[in-house]
């Protein structure tokens, strides 16, 4: 509600006021050093006023949330020919000068203190005036700011990307890099950007993927791009991840709105957001260590061991033999060794898995010595561990050493039964953090057995570092190693699945906006492994995360910080031959409010951005009689001011309201549809619907798109239901001048025997030729 003065609500409330008008003008002129409009000081054209329509202004039309704008129409004598543009000693120099100009109507009376009035309207010539010559009368459609906003292309609220370098030398298909492209501006192709030729849309390439908020734009050539040739691209991209006032300032700011009154939207009714990864798609945005996404399931690695990269290095040899590397192998060959042959290669990997294919056709001594993990490239002066083998009868011994200086010091020595005439053998030793040794053996040729598990063999951690991986070999030559392949991670069996590995969700962001986290559910099949699955968060991205805490289904984590990340830890089985499978997993959390993604503002105008704003928050928009612009949360103040009947004229008309009752809702926000209705609620009979039939309100977001995890249909169609399913009495009072009351005020009616109760101001119109006002009322 206005403020007046104490003189003029005397002047206004006296038996006889003596009213006015004043009608004030404010030319728009093209300002070349600001490249904008702009608005001369007023001239006063009271004088020139012949007559003034009702000032008309309305809440909700017949539908929810469709607004309609204030307008009023002047009618001026142009006697003179003051409004005719071009004319000797008119206001206006040129027709242009006309649209836009602004118009300010007062209203006031005299009070003991002199001449007093207060703004009424704030209008802007938007249509073309008519002159009627014979007349010498011209007349003005003054339509509300908001209906200025239609003025106003919404394609400004967009990014502009230019020149973007799409492709060089080749290809046929390219791709913007920003995805939700509304807007292909300009396709060009040269040697370089001082160099291009546009290209023309249709004949030289096709444009697909437009408004896709989760892909670039596609740019198809008619043509393979050729080599020394690039491609480059201008274009038009929507914002994503934005609050609602954040747009509603957009528009304030486009349409040169000097003061807003804007809220940030929020909903009584909590807003249902799912974080949820059941496909290959959403599975990529995590980070996999040791597991891989299949078949939309996400599972351990099934090939854990990795073939060596080694470069290999001869330490020593006789002159008699030569030594044959590859990245996997080291061998050796060209007969009898006089002294021992020694080769080695940088290896750093202290803990994990060695996987090694060894030659054992020797005489039945100690032939072969693989030191796995060393510390220098000489084993004469190395410390770390070496394995050995070899042949004794049908039997295969094997050793197990810590090295220290080069000295063997015995940690294990077996003997185990392969069969006769062996001439090569696989074998996987393992060493975990704890400083366990395991090994597992089966003879390869001539023919090959299963896998013998020898079990622990051993536990030490003295040397916890690696350098090398050195190679030492006596006697009998065509021997050596082969399809070494290694792991960090140790080995619990002999399957080819890593023996655990993690799976970490991107993190989730509850956003700005959040209330609390809620249900956490998991499907997962674990086979013969077992799995687990933890939780932190942290309050800011910049924050240290809290400590991982174990959670299963149906829990909630139990915080209230913002960002917020999950693990699945997966282990095989001992044999690593099965692992769990993590099929989905889902986090529910509570908001009050979301953040928006515009679709396609293209070819569409503020005005129509505004009301899809409107429809999908519920708030009011529009303007004060000041020029605040105003994106506000519908509320029902305590009354602001009393009508009697010392104020009201008459009433034109009440009634019930069911005229204006809606009993269903259907909200469609996004990939969420929700209904609700009296018969859902309530199951007493007869209902809202028995008694009154059905009529339904249907509401869809347009082109403001709401996070596909977010169910803010669920939250808005409660709020919308409160709004408008409920019988509520409708009033049309005929009062005397009130300049103060605005739409949206509450005011306590105590017109007694007829109409004695609080209600909304849903509408206004002031008739200044006969000093009244006309109020649309809807009880609270």
């Amino acid at each position: 509600m206005k403020q007046i003065s104490s003189s003029l609500t005397q002047a206004l409330n006296s038996q006889t006021p003596k009213y006015y008008k004043k009608i004030l003008l404010y030319k728009r002129v093209w300002n070349s050093a600001t490249s904008e409009y702009e608005f001369e000081p007023p001239i006063d054209i009271s004088k020139h006023l012949i007559e003034i329509s009702p000032i008309k202004w309305k809440l909700d039309t017949e539908a929810y949330s469709t607004w309609s704008c204030a307008n009023t129409s002047l009618v001026l004598n142009n006697l003179d020919k003051k409004f005719t543009p071009g004319a000797q000693n008119s206001y206006f120099a040129e027709e242009e000068n006309f649209f836009g100009s602004k118009v300010e109507v007062f209203g006031g009376a005299n009070t003991s203190e002199g001449k007093e009035d207060i703004l009424i309207f704030r209008g802007f010539i938007l249509n073309t005036p008519q002159e009627y010559p014979e007349d010498k009368t011209i007349s003005l459609t003054l339509k509300g700011e908001l209906e200025k906003l239609s003025s106003f292309s919404a394609e400004q609220i967009s990014n502009l990307t230019k020149n973007e370098l799409l492709g060089q030398n080749e290809g046929q298909e390219f791709y913007t890099i920003n995805s939700g492209v509304g807007v292909i501006l300009e396709v060009k192709q040269g040697s370089s950007l001082a160099n291009t030729q546009t290209l023309q849309p249709s004949l030289d390439y096709q444009v697909s993927s437009l408004n896709n908020l989760n892909q670039g734009a596609k740019i198809k050539l008619k043509n393979t791009l050729a080599e020394g040739q690039s491609l480059w691209c201008s274009y038009i991209y929507w914002w994503q991840n934005k609050p609602l006032s954040w747009l509603a300032g957009q528009i304030a700011q486009i349409s040169n709105s000097q003061n807003t009154d804007i809220d940030d939207v929020s909903f009584d009714h909590a807003i249902i957001n799912t974080f949820e990864q059941p496909t290959f798609t959403t599975f990529e945005e995590g980070t996999l260590e040791n597991v891989e996404i299949s078949s939309n399931t996400v599972q351990l690695k099934n090939n854990f061991l990795k073939d060596a990269e080694f470069a290999w290095t001869i330490l020593e040899k006789p002159s008699n033999v030569s030594f044959t590397f590859t990245p996997t192998s080291a061998w050796l060959s060209s007969g009898l060794l006089s002294s021992p042959a020694t080769a080695y290669t940088p290896s750093a990997q202290a803990y994990g898995t060695w996987q090694i294919d060894a030659s054992c056709n020797w005489s039945e001594t100690e032939n072969q010595l693989n030191f796995f993990i060393s510390s220098t490239n000489n084993y004469r002066n190395t410390n770390g561990y070496c394995l050995t083998h070899f042949k004794y009868g049908n039997n295969m011994v094997f050793g197990l050493y810590k090295v220290n200086n080069g000295t063997l010091v015995g940690l294990h020595a077996a003997s185990y039964s392969l069969g006769s005439n062996i001439t090569k053998i696989k074998y996987r030793l393992s060493r975990d953090e704890n400083g366990n040794f395991y090994l597992w053996l089966k003879a390869l040729e001539p023919s090959a057995s299963s896998w013998h598990y020898l079990g622990l063999v051993a536990t030490d951690n003295t040397y916890t570092q690696s350098s090398y991986l050195v190679l030492k070999m006596v006697n009998n030559g065509y021997q050596g190693i082969e399809n070494v392949s290694l792991s960090p991670q140790a080995a619990t069996g002999t399957g080819n699945l890593a023996p655990k590995g993690t799976y970490l969700s991107p993190v989730i962001d509850g956003g700005e906006y959040l209330i609390n986290w809620d249900v956490f559910n998991i499907n997962q099949t674990l086979n013969l492994g077992s799995a687990k699955t933890f939780w932190r968060a942290k309050d800011t991205l910049e924050d240290s995360w809290t400590e991982w805490a174990e959670i299963t289904s149906s829990q909630t984590p139990a915080t209230q910080k913002r960002y917020l990340q999950l693990k699945w830890s997966a282990t095989s089985n001992a044999e690593q031959t099965s692992s769990p499978v993590l099929n989905n997993w889902s986090l529910v959390y509570y908001t009050n409010s979301v953040n928006i993604a515009l679709v396609n503002t293209y070819q569409k105008n503020c005005l129509e951005i505004m009301q899809d704003l409107a429809l999908l928050s519920g708030f009011i928009i529009g303007y004060k009689t000041d020029g605040t612009f105003l994106f506000k949360k519908r509320t029902y103040p305590e009354p602001s001011l009393t009508l009697t009947k010392g104020e009201i004229i008459n009433i034109e008309y009440q009634n019930s309201g069911i005229d204006k009752l809606f009993n269903r809702v259907c909200v469609n926000f996004g990939t969420y549809q929700e209904v609700k209705d009296n018969s859902l609620e309530n199951l007493t009979r007869p209902n809202l619907i028995d008694k009154y039939g059905l009529k339904e309100l249907k509401i869809s977001a347009g082109t403001l798109l709401p996070p596909e995890n977010a169910n803010l249909a669920l939250a808005a169609v409660s709020a919308i239901y409160e709004q408008v399913c409920q019988v509520k009495k409708r009033a049309v009072i005929n009062t005397k001048f009130l300049p103060q009351i605005e739409l949206g005020d509450t005011l306590l009616i105590d017109y007694a025997n007829y109409l004695e109760t609080e209600m909304s101001v849903e509408g206004l119109e002031f008739d200044l030729e006969n000093w009244t006002l006309r109020l649309d009322l809807k009880e609270i």
